[in-house]
């Protein structure tokens, strides 16, 4: 960290995760969520899953990130991940930081 600059994270954005075809736009291209699941293992088991306000606060705080820090995004509001998406991290107990 130099100074208060926010602490070096990797971010991960989705834009669309979804079951394979389903949707209004199935030909809209996204990430199919068995995929998903695969992802979120992968990055459980490799990086540390941290919330979005914890990522800004970290250098207020003076407090260290474990390592190396994550941050999960999901980008336009979709409700199909709050229907799919927000199950599977609520179970694993992720924070993601979901925008409209």
């Amino acid at each position: 960290m130099i100074g208060n600059a926010a602490p070096l994270a990797t971010i991960v954005m989705y834009h669309v995760v979804r079951p394979a075809a389903a949707g209004l736009f199935p030909r809209l291209k996204g990430l199919d969520l068995s995929a998903f699941r695969e992802q979120l293992l992968y990055i459980r088991a490799h990086y540390t899953i941290v919330g979005l306000f914890d990522l800004v606060a970290a250098p207020e705080a003076a407090q260290p990130l474990p390592p190396p820090p994550t941050v999960l995004s999901l980008d336009d509001g979709y409700t199909r991940h709050y229907e799919w998406v927000f199950p599977l991290l609520v179970a694993s107990a992720v924070p993601a930081a979901f925008f409209t």
